[in-house]
Order: structure tokens, then C-alpha cells, then sequence
């Protein structure tokens, strides 16, 4: 069990580094910034279900991104400062960073998931007058299941872009260029029956899958599939990109 909780403390005692306190900062005033337009929201929508389904899609692209950009500059600065390499030289091991770093982006997911259902039922309560059964009602298994899902896969796909290059300022510049490119895929299919490129595409997939309130498989498993792809190219990555030639052979 050590050498689950081990990781996990290290990481918890990281997130205080003076650069991710200050990048929490900017992802809670852009999150809370977000408050006018959910509360404009709640006067345009006739039912509290359709109030929550806005409600995802507008704090769908604020919640993926603070997951992938805040790992992004924290998994950054384990390059950038050289803590990875002394934690492997303390003998942490490959494995028990990794997990150290999947279970903090799972924890960070759940407060993300916690925070958009607390402003829903605050919202529901106070703006929509409604009762604590139907606020409830509104929120699905699936929903749930697809939200946690994006949120996780977001995290480790920021994860993905920092092992493979690190550094920290390449991944922050690239993954919103990335995600600018897929968002051009939904301008070239936005009037097309068949959306290919916009299902396939994984930071597309993401969206989709977050926002999808039951269980369909299309999006699930190109999530799934982008979240193995990452997770083992990670681990490939930091296993074998620091090891000599002759030590391979």
C-alpha cells in the first residue's frame, strides 16, 4: 500500500510549488468567470434538465482544459527543476511516479466533476426554485461515468505532450494549437451528415464523451483507446528515453 500512498503524497506536497498555486489561481478566476453566462442560463431554460445539459457544455471546455494545461506546467516542472530525476535517484520507481501522477489527475477530475454538480444544485435551488429530487434526478450514472472518463483522459493527454517532449513551455504552446486544429474539424464538418474527423479526433472525443448524458459507445471507446495510447507512451517515454543504447540491448 506504501508504495501507492507514497507517490501520491509527493505529488500532494508538489502542488504547492509557487507556479501551480498561481496557475490554480488563473483556473479558478476563469472557472468562476463562467458564473455570469451559467446564471444568464438558468433564465433561458424551461426545465432543470435541460438547465444541467447547458450547463455541461458551457463548463465542459473550461473543466478539460484546466486538467490538461494544469498538468502541463506541473509535470513541466518536474523536468524543468530536476525533481523527477532525483525522485528516480531517491528510488522512486517509473511505475510509482506514474501512478503518483494518474491518481492526483483522478483526484483533480473528481473536484472538477464535485464543483460543476455543487453549482448546479446551487443554481437549480436559488435561480430555478427547484427541490433537491429533481435537481438530483437530472444527473445521471452515464453522465457521471463520461464526465470522469474526459476529465481523467484530458489530464493524462496534457501528461502525454510533457514526457514525450520535456518541456514545459512546448506543451503549453502545442496543446491549445492542438486543440485549435481539431476545433477546425467542427467548422469543416459543421453542416456534413457524417462526422468523421469530429468523432475520431481525440480532443474532439473528449468534448463529446463530457457531454454525452448516457451510455453510447462511440465516443467511450475513442476516449478509452486515446487514454491507453497515452498512458503507455508515457510510461514507454519515461522508462526508456533516459536509458544508453548498449543498456537496452
Amino acid at each position: 500500500m506504501n508504495h501507492i500512498l507514497l507517490p501520491l503524497k509527493i505529488e500532494l506536497v508538489k502542488l504547492f510549488r509557487k507556479s501551480n498555486i498561481l496557475s490554480l489561481l488563473v483556473f479558478g478566476y476563469l472557472y468562476f468567470g463562467m458564473l455570469y453566462t451559467v446564471s444568464q442560463e438558468t433564465k433561458a431554460t424551461p426545465s432543470e434538465l435541460d438547465f444541467y445539459t447547458n450547463l455541461q457544455i458551457i463548463l465542459s471546455p473550461i473543466g478539460l482544459l484546466v486538467m490538461a494545461l494544469f498538468f502541463v506546467n506541473s509535470i513541466g516542472n518536474d523536468f524543468i527543476e530536476g525533481s523527477y530525476r532525483k525522485l528516480i535517484a531517491l528510488g522512486l520507481s517509473v511505475k510509482e511516479y506514474l501512478v503518483g501522477k494518474l491518481m492526483l489527475i483522478l483526484l483533480f477530475a473528481a473536484l472538477i466533476l464535485l464543483s460543476n454538480t455543487a453549482l448546479f444544485y446551487l443554481f437549480g435551488m436559488v435561480k430555478l426554485n427547484s427541490t433537491t429530487p429533481i435537481l438530483l434526478g437530472c444527473i445521471t450514472t452515464p453522465s457521471i461515468v463520461n464526465q470522469t472518463i474526459a476529465l481523467f483522459t484530458a489530464g493524462v493527454f496534457g501528461f502525454l505532450f510533457v514526457a514525450v517532449s520535456r518541456n514545459r513551455v512546448i506543451g503549453l504552446v502545442f496543446f491549445p494549437l492542438w486543440l485549435s486544429f481539431e476545433f477546425v474539424f467542427r467548422l469543416i464538418e459543421y453542416r456534413s451528415d457524417t462526422k468523421l474527423l469530429t468523432t475520431f479526433s481525440p480532443g474532439n472525443a473528449l468534448f463529446n464523451l463530457y457531454n454525452t448524458t448516457n451510455a453510447e459507445a462511440k465516443p467511450l471507446l475513442v476516449v478509452l483507446i486515446t487514454g491507453i495510447v497515452s498512458v503507455t507512451t508515457i510510461y514507454l517515454s519515461l522508462k526508456y528515453r533516459d536509458v544508453k543504447g548498449p543498456q537496452l540491448q
